[in-house]
Order: C-alpha cells, then sequence, then structure tokens
C-alpha cells in the first residue's frame, strides 16, 4: 500500500487529535511535531465560521473540517444508525470541488496529473444498555455514569462508523477529466468492561481530575480513565476513535486495487 500511496490525495474529515494519529500511524508518517500545538489551533479555529476549510496539512494527509452540527435526532435511531447516519452527514458536508478544480487548472497548464482522493469520515458513540451516552454536562452527571458502568455486567459498546469516499480521476473522449465516485462504509463495536472491586472514591478522585470532562462517556481510556477498566474486547484504537485493523484494510484494498 505504501508505495502506492503518492498515487492518492488523502483527506481526513475531522478535527481530532486522536484520530490523526491513528491515520497517521496507519500511512506509516509522523505528526507528532504538529499534534503538540495543534489542541491550540482548534480553539482558535473553533471560533471561527463552519464553512468547509482545509485546516492544516499534515504529513501522508490533509484536515478537512466537516460542516455538520451533529445533530441528528437520536430518538429516531438506533446507536448502530444513529452512528452510521452521522459519519454519513459529516461526509457529505464536505466540499472539495475547489481543490479538485485547483487540479485541474494545473494539469491544463503544467500537465500535472489530479491525484485520486479518498475522503475518510467516521463518528464514534458509547452505547449503554441501548441509549446512546452523550458528553457529561457535570461532575455529578459524569460520576453517575462512571459509577452504571462499573456495576454493569454487560459493560458497554463503543462504536465507529467509517465512511470512506474514493473519487477517481479519469478522461473522457474530450480529453477532460471525469470523476467516478465510490462510497465504503464499515462499522466497527468494542466492548468495555469496568473494574467493579474500584471504590467510589476512585472514581471521584479520577473526576476530579478533569481527564474524561469533555468526552462522550466521562473517560478517555488513552489516558487515566483507562485505569478503570478491567477488560476490553475489540480494537482499543476503535475507543479512541477510528479502528486501526478495519481501516487499514479498506484503505489497502482502496490504494493496492
Amino acid at each position: 500500500m505504501f508505495k502506492n500511496l503518492s498515487n492518492y490525495q488523502i483527506y481526513l474529515a475531522s478535527t481530532s487529535p486522536r484520530r490523526i494519529e491513528i491515520l497517521s500511524q496507519i500511512l506509516n508518517v509522523n505528526n507528532d511535531d504538529i499534534l503538540k500545538s495543534y489542541d491550540s489551533e482548534l480553539n482558535h479555529q473553533s471560533t471561527n465560521n463552519n464553512t468547509n476549510s482545509i485546516s492544516k496539512d499534515l504529513k501522508g494527509f490533509k484536515l478537512i473540517k466537516p460542516n455538520f452540527k451533529e445533530n441528528l435526532n437520536k430518538e429516531l435511531f438506533t446507536p448502530e444508525e444513529y452512528v452510521k447516519e452521522t459519519a454519513l452527514h459529516k461526509l457529505k458536508s464536505i466540499d472539495i470541488s475547489k481543490q479538485l478544480f485547483n487540479y485541474d487548472i494545473k494539469n491544463n497548464n503544467n500537465n500535472i496529473s489530479i491525484p485520486n482522493v479518498i475522503i475518510i469520515s467516521a463518528d464514534t458513540i458509547i452505547s449503554f444498555e441501548g441509549t446512546i451516552i452523550e458528553k457529561p454536562h457535570s461532575k455529578i452527571a459524569q460520576l453517575a455514569n462512571l459509577l452504571k458502568f462499573k456495576e454493569s455486567k454487560d459493560g458497554i459498546n463503543v462504536i465507529t462508523s467509517v465512511v470512506i469516499k474514493e473519487i477517481l480521476t479519469t478522461t473522457n473522449n474530450e480529453n477532460n477529466n471525469d470523476y467516478i465516485v465510490k462510497i465504503h462504509e464499515f462499522q466497527e463495536s468494542t466492548l468495555i468492561k469496568f473494574d467493579s472491586e474500584l471504590s467510589q472514591t476512585i472514581f471521584e478522585d479520577y473526576i476530579e481530575t478533569n481527564d474524561g470532562f469533555k468526552v462522550a462517556g466521562g473517560f478517555k481510556i488513552q489516558k487515566l480513565g483507562g485505569l478503570l477498566i478491567k477488560e476490553i474486547h475489540g480494537d482499543y484504537y476503535n475507543v479512541v476513535g477510528l479502528p486501526l485493523n478495519s481501516t487499514f484494510k479498506v484503505l489497502k484494498k482502496i490504494i493496492d486495487g
């Protein structure tokens, strides 16, 4: 796959630092230096308007921010349907026609070939007893959720839907560029069980660190939240935001043909 990457321009339709890390790992590129200053840049961008713009050029791919508010009515969907529809809406909100047009201009003037395009969109949710768990609105709500997870024998499910748009560049009879669009979809679920032997005090102490306050479910498995978890069944990276193995296999199939 790696030898054929130059045939594609890859876009990640996300501003998640964790998804950037995972995609960088899949593509075998190092963006650690860029990620160090990325959080502050994201905070600055959040004050701007919601129109699509390429927010960052990274090694191996570009970021493009979806223009979707993630406001679907959860009562109309199962958790699996909701996360799939959200990922699809994120993808549909992406418009790279300007970028393709610029490639067209370069091609006509300088005989530069237009690359094929891959756009990766993803959404991750937590499902507990058939209900989608939101970001906690207070520390009290965060503690209540975590204690429910702790006492549950069935655990929680972390579900990620990934939708990949492949745009293949072809030349028609008039020697102009045509585009063939293919959509690739898949979903990954990871089961997590919290450690029921841990005391409530440990969960209270965790909440005071503010580690998981701004994320769905109220914990970060890749940080201190991992201390609360006894079992994980499935792809760890899926919990972080992008299933590593499944995404790699689909990208390899697309790129290698």
